[in-house]
Parts: structure tokens; C-alpha cells; sequence
């Protein structure tokens, strides 16, 4: 049987050390504060309402603009959004001129890949 030669570097049978990605965390409390809403005759109305977290709540509102719920952009800035698209602005470029608008990057209510991913619509349109 004819042995397949191994090369500087390579070890036979044994995988490379490849460095793994650190991630955050995220840790699971189990928290029971919860709201049900239904809708009745036309209008929203709390049903059932659970205040108490066993957790700290966060305590940077610009923190905010990370959840799905917050990550809304408004007719209007998309319609802007698409101007500033079409005059080959990138979206880093969109971000910091619409960081100005809200006074900071922080309460931007949403991020530079929302901006890239709305462009993208743009250019199928």
C-alpha cells in the first residue's frame, strides 16, 4: 500500500487548530413581565399586564436601536434615503448625515446595515 506524503505544516488524521469566534452571550432569566393586548371595536386594550422582571432593565436607552421592535424607518427618511442613494452616496455616508439629523450616531433607531439592506431594494426597483 503506497503512503500519501505529508506536507511542512499538515499532520495526518488531526484537523488544523482554527481560532474559534468569541460571541456574546446572551443569558436566559426566564422573566415573567409580559402584556397581552387584543383588539376590540377598532382600538387596543391591555388584557393582561406583568410588571415585575427578575432582571436589570437596560440602562442606556440609545441601547434601544439594537432590538427588532425599534428598528423602524419611516416613510419619510426612506424617501430621503432613496435621494441620497441616488446621488451614489454610500451607506456609511447616509448614516452619518442621518446621525446628524437625530444629534447622534446612538440615536439613529437604526443601523448602518438597515440602510444597506433598504439601498438594495432600491436598486431592484
Amino acid at each position: 500500500m503506497e503512503e500519501v506524503p505529508i506536507f511542512d505544516g499538515e499532520e495526518s488524521g488531526k484537523k488544523k487548530n482554527k481560532k474559534k469566534c468569541k460571541r456574546e452571550r446572551i443569558e436566559q432569566t426566564q422573566c415573567k413581565a409580559k402584556m397581552l393586548v387584543k383588539l376590540k371595536d377598532g382600538r387596543w386594550e391591555v388584557t393582561h399586564f406583568v410588571r415585575d422582571h427578575n432582571h436589570p432593565l437596560v440602562a442606556k436607552p440609545s441601547l434601544s436601536n439594537y432590538l427588532q421592535s425599534h428598528m423602524g424607518i419611516s416613510p419619510e427618511e426612506k424617501r430621503f434615503l432613496e435621494i441620497l442613494h441616488n446621488c451614489n452616496l454610500t451607506s456609511g455616508r447616509m448614516m452619518t448625515i442621518m446621525s446628524e439629523f437625530y444629534v447622534s450616531e446612538l440615536n439613529v433607531p437604526y443601523g448602518p446595515k438597515a440602510i444597506t439592506n433598504l439601498c438594495v431594494g432600491f436598486s431592484k426597483d
